[in-house]
């Protein structure tokens, strides 16, 4: 091989390294910048959840039955919080003739080293349900939780709720599960509206 050639061999080298170090350069800004828009629209998602603060009405149909519900959203522990207390009281049917009371807890939190919101639900039937925020659209006005993690279910259940806001005071929910291996199915769907129109918090 003559003096050029090698040197020519060379450079095609260089320049192929070079392009490989700015393809790979240029993929991990891409995944950066995404992964910061991402973790914007997080923080955007926490502050539209605020939107929930005060009291509810629900009408509620589900598996359990018709039933109605009352729940409270607040702010709690220097505005680190977000906690809703619920109750659904369902009317008697064939299935569970004496009705049901159902009681929850939730609370919303961000977790900033993951840039993600974060729910927790804890039920009075004993499951610990927690969810990461997998969809927010601020067009729809759309929250979609999916679970990472429920308490008192064997491994592979999953949860999925979904919370759309229709106005200044009515949003619906719904609420999803999927037994290992399975779709999701809707278990309850409820319709809420606004009682008290005030922005409630505790520190």
């Amino acid at each position: 091989m003559t003096t050029d050639a090698a040197a020519n061999k060379s450079r095609d080298k260089t320049r192929r390294c070079r392009h490989g170090y700015l393809t790979l350069f240029t993929a991990a800004l891409m995944a950066c910048t995404g992964s910061a828009v991402g973790q914007e629209a997080q923080v955007d998602a926490w502050e539209a959840l605020q939107y929930f603060l005060g009291t509810w009405k629900g009408q509620e149909s589900g598996v359990a039955g018709e039933g109605v519900g009352e729940r409270c959203y607040a702010l709690v522990m220097e505005r680190n919080y977000i906690v809703a207390a619920n109750t659904s009281t369902f009317e008697p049917q064939e299935a569970n003739p004496e009705g049901e009371v159902h009681e929850d807890w939730a609370f919303f939190s961000y977790d900033k080293i993951r840039g993600k919101v974060v729910l927790r639900e804890f039920h009075s039937e004993g499951f610990v349900n927690r969810y990461l925020l997998e969809e927010w659209d601020p067009q729809e006005r759309r929250f979609v939780f999916e679970s990472e993690s429920i308490e008192n279910l064997t491994e592979g259940w999953r949860a999925r709720v979904t919370l759309t806001v229709h106005g200044e005071n009515t949003f619906s929910e719904t609420f999803e599960l999927a037994a290992p291996g399975e779709e999701f199915e809707s278990l309850l769907e409820n319709q809420w509206s606004r009682s008290v129109n005030a922005v409630l918090g505790m520190k």
